[in-house]
């Protein structure tokens, strides 16, 4: 019974896919679809994020993107840098604009008045 197998299996012509073959596209499939599905659904810090990195690479559609979806235009990542910031670090001029006409903040975090207060007070 295994030879017969083994020679249905070499007999098999180009091209021709198994069962398991088909299960295994499929599964493959499903779990892309439900991967691209899921993108959208970033958490709130993971928007912000998101927002602070495709402002630093000048992507002002993705921040366009972002923004619409609920990222804050006035995020912070761990490092203290804003979407604004990390946007004027690079020379992003287009996606400045779009983050100062969506209520961004243009001074440094550091440099704001209570921030200022706070240090002057140690």
């Amino acid at each position: 019974m295994g030879d017969n197998i083994f020679v249905l299996h070499t007999t098999r012509k180009a091209g021709e896919v198994t069962m398991k073959g088909k299960i295994l596209t499929l599964g493959c499939s499903l779990l892309a679809l439900s991967l691209i599905a899921c993108a959208p659904c970033l958490s709130k810090s993971g928007r912000d994020l998101a927002l602070i990195r495709a402002s630093e690479k000048g992507q002002t559609r993705e921040v366009y993107r972002l923004i619409k979806a609920g990222a804050d235009v006035n995020a912070r990542d761990p490092e203290g840098w804003t979407p604004y910031l990390a946007a004027s670090s690079m020379g992003h001029l287009d996606a400045m604009k779009l983050l100062r006409a969506n209520g961004a903040k243009t001074i440094a975090p550091e440099m704001e008045p209570e921030n200022v207060a706070r240090y002057l007070a140690h």
